[in-house]
């Protein structure tokens, strides 16, 4: 029973994922096919998203078209949700058993329930009421087709498989973009003779209220060294969401105590090493250790005071000599 339970669960967390946004974004079981996209209009007739700038307690109108592409007559549950960012950068949705708690729960599906024919397609309407104290910023979500079937293996679970559309709304009022770094983390990896690499992990918050782009520069500096890490491009953060990161710089040398500082930039501003246009927060620094071997501290102690002894030696005497 736990082992068709967790089959099944993988098997809807799939589905979701790979239809989620596309367009027109389609999925299929053993035996339906079906399609979503936003219904065309004449100003839009193939969006590939619904977009909307709106106001506190403004009311809209819009559809969403379902088209079946096989030929059995097919059920479907339509509804909205809000969007969240999974661990890994992937934009989704929230599952079928939580609640909305932003735009996804502004949204009231006319025909929440559909059977289609089969290669019929069909426009639901929906309304989009938003309160009259929505927060400014960006708000994301989506609206999906949903095919529930139960599980093959002869369990009691359903498989609940669905696509859908996203939504990007952005209610009016005063924005701001700003990103902050913690848990700042660096090891250095290698030899201790030769140059090694660091790798660095942080944390990157989205704390202004709209979607950010943004890219993570790292430089490690130390002892006559200096080593940037490649320019990682951080996945689109909705507002209020954390994603762990992670960067890699090598050919740096084991000089001592190294200096590790990472910055967030705006991914269009990036232009090399000195981006013009950062996030107010968004630099961190940290400090990792990365020293030679004793014996070869030792010997470049050696070195270095046997060459001074001999400078010494070779310098002209300045003593000036009595004459009788």
């Amino acid at each position: 029973m736990r082992r068709g339970r967790r089959l099944a669960l993988v098997a809807a967390l799939a589905a979701l994922i790979a239809g989620f946004g596309a367009l027109p974004a389609s999925a299929q079981t053993d035996t339906t096919t079906w399609a979503v996209r936003p219904a065309p209009t004449a100003d839009e007739p193939a969006r590939d998203a619904f977009r909307f700038d709106l106001s506190p307690g403004a009311v809209i109108h819009d559809a969403f078209r379902v088209r079946l592409q096989s030929q059995s007559p097919t059920a479907f549950d339509v509804y909205a949700t809000d969007a969240v960012l999974l661990a890994n950068g992937t934009l989704d949705l929230l599952p079928r058993t939580r609640t909305a708690r932003d735009i996804g729960s502004w949204v009231t599906v006319d025909t929440p329930h559909i059977t289609l024919a089969g290669g019929e397609s069909v426009d639901v309407p929906f309304t989009i009421a938003v309160p009259a104290n929505a927060s400014p910023g960006d708000h994301v979500g989506g609206i999906v087709a949903s095919l529930s079937t139960p599980g093959s293996d002869g369990s009691t679970v359903v498989i609940d498989r669905r696509i859908g559309s996203r939504i990007y709304a952005r209610v009016s009022g005063a924005t701001r973009s700003a990103l902050t770094i913690t848990k700042l983390r660096s090891t250095f990896e290698g030899g201790r003779i030769t140059p090694g690499r660091v790798r660095t992990s942080f944390v990157v918050t989205n704390t202004g209220n709209v979607r950010v782009h943004a890219q993570a520069l790292t430089t490690v500096t130390g002892l006559f060294s200096r080593a940037h890490a490649p320019v990682k491009v951080v996945p689109e953060l909705l507002p209020g969401s954390s994603l762990r990161v992670e960067t890699v710089t090598g050919s740096v040398k084991p000089t001592g105590r190294l200096k590790v500082r990472v910055r967030l930039v705006e991914r269009a501003a990036a232009r090399g090493e000195e981006p013009a246009v950062t996030f107010l927060g968004s630099e961190a620094t940290t400090h990792v250790s990365a020293w030679p071997v004793p014996w070869l501290i030792g010997l470049t102690l050696v070195v270095l005071l046997g060459a001074g002894l001999r400078v010494a030696r070779r310098r002209p005497s300045n003593t000036n000599a009595a004459v009788a």
